[in-house]
């Protein structure tokens, strides 16, 4: 509800410096709630996502130890966006698809640097 008011009170005010201008970096390791927001940022067109595809870990479970090591989950929900999406097990894929790599320079990292680029900032 409360960001539902926000988004109307943002919209009155005409248009926001920040608009259209967000990206969202994902990976294997964006799991859970981080699926949640750039699934929602990527379908109402509010962010870019960049980098690889989430985990696609979405449904909170209880675990049961049954013996011999074992272990049984019992899902308790499922996520399901606006427009009818599961992501479980296939995660949510990125606007552009940017794979890590790790560079001889410690402080670049080619996913930010794309991202920038999107943004148009140097």
């Amino acid at each position: 509800m409360r960001l539902a008011i926000r988004s109307r009170q943002s919209r009155s005010r005409g248009p926001q410096r920040w608009h259209g201008r967000l990206v969202i970096i994902t990976n294997e390791h964006t799991v859970s709630a981080g699926e949640m927001v750039a699934a929602f940022a990527s379908e109402n067109g509010l962010a870019k996502l960049v980098g690889t595809e989430t985990a696609g870990r979405l449904i909170p479970g209880s675990g049961f130890k049954i013996g011999y090591g074992y272990m049984l989950v019992m899902p308790k929900a499922e996520y399901v966006t606006w427009h009818g999406q599961r992501f479980e097990g296939s995660g949510v894929r990125p606007n552009v698809e940017v794979p890590w790599v790790p560079l001889a320079s410690s402080a670049a990292d080619n996913q930010v640097d794309e991202a920038l680029r999107i943004l148009q900032i140097p």
